[in-house]
């Protein structure tokens, strides 16, 4: 999926982009392309493929700037020299090559395959739009087209922004939201990054903003800020970590080491014991709703969505410091707050797709402003 930006034409998601170019290897660089989302030893390269001599082709690709891409390809050449797969299909007596594909990159990157001793390439891309067709190109560091295709079916995206029904052009998605679901399937990524857009895109006036650890959307003031009152917020997305306990012998760079050299009282044990953890991060929903006051009044609350799969909604949780201190942290199942919730607007919602939730929310939030 693209989108116009306010730099021009871009790919919604990482994901978009990976499987456009995953189904043009060949045309844009004449590869053969071996496997998608590829893991080994608990990392995931985007793309295996190989070229004509079954030379293997490591393809890490990104929709902006990033300034480790370098040290993450280094990472899955030497775990793929280590495990050697798909030897069927791959000669790994010939070198390995290394191609990180990015709109742009980090001066730091340039440092690296300055220094670099692999076979290492950057390659930039660009999409641009000429009438009515929209071109995806590969260019050289100095500016040379290596290659270019044709993005099928232009139709399905917005060509004329100005003319389009609600052809807000969004900025890009920030990178906090990007980091917190980076780990995360395509298909959830997807999902989140839709709700994004279907909020922004929803009124004019619902604006974003973002810290490390959680992005709100609500009424705009000014360009970067949002109304701080609980009636003009909508929708929150929040970064939760912690940490789990874990089998030692889990292939993970992720897992931390915990040694212990003393016992409770302080006394040297004969030799250390050591436990494992791997740090968990995951994106949450927040939503402002209203939820009853007492038998005659409601106020508006955020409150957390419980979901799954994010299609689905099995029911909400009060906030912590929720004003009845009895009822703070309580859960309802979805089916009992819809309940309420049609004795307090006589509104009727069925369904607990997560859609039909945000719809609610954003309808209300709408009301309200």
């Amino acid at each position: 999926m693209l989108r116009k930006s306010r730099e021009g034409w871009e790919f919604n998601n990482e994901a978009a982009l990976e499987s456009f170019v995953w189904k043009n290897l060949s045309s844009l660089l004449g590869l053969k392309p071996l496997k998608q989302q590829y893991r080994v030893q608990g990392e995931v390269c985007d793309i295996l493929a190989i070229d004509s001599c079954k030379r293997l082709v490591i393809l890490e690709l990104k929709n902006v700037e990033d300034r480790y891409i370098v040290q993450q390809l280094t990472r899955y050449y030497d775990n793929l020299l280590e495990e050697r797969p798909l030897s069927s299909q791959i000669d790994y007596t010939r070198p390995i090559r290394l191609i990180a594909i990015a709109p742009c990159f980090h001066e730091y990157s340039f440092i690296d395959l300055k220094y670099h001793t692999l076979d290492l390439e950057l390659l930039r891309f660009r999409i641009t739009q000429v009438e009515s067709r929209i071109y995806f190109a590969f260019n050289a560091l100095r500016g040379a087209t290596i290659s270019k295709v044709i993005i099928p079916r232009p139709e399905k995206y917005i060509i004329n922004p100005e003319n389009a029904p609600n052809a807000k052009i969004l900025p890009r998605p920030p990178k906090a939201l990007l980091n917190i679901i980076e780990k995360d399937s395509v298909e959830k990524q997807n999902i989140v990054l839709d709700l994004r857009e279907k909020i922004l895109r929803f009124d004019e006036r619902m604006a974003e903003n973002s810290t490390e650890a959680t992005i709100r959307y609500g009424k705009r003031k000014g360009k970067t800020q949002l109304y701080r009152a609980y009636h003009t917020r909508c929708v929150e997305f929040h970064r939760d970590q912690y940490s789990v306990s874990v089998d030692q012998n889990l292939d993970d760079p992720d897992i931390v080491v915990h040694t212990q050299t003393t016992d409770l009282w302080g006394e040297p044990l004969d030799k250390p014991r050591y436990s494992y953890s791997k740090k968990i991060v995951k994106i949450e929903l927040f939503l402002y709703l209203p939820f009853p006051h007492d038998e005659t009044n409601q106020r508006i609350i955020k409150v957390l969505v419980r979901t799954n799969d994010w299609k689905t909604v099995s029911g909400i949780v009060l906030p912590s410091r929720y004003k009845e201190p009895w009822k703070a942290g309580t859960y309802y199942p979805f089916e009992q707050y819809l309940n309420l919730y049609r004795k307090m607007t006589g509104k009727l919602a069925e369904s607990n797709s997560l859609q039909i939730l945000i719809d609610l929310a954003l309808d209300e939030w709408k009301a309200r402003n």
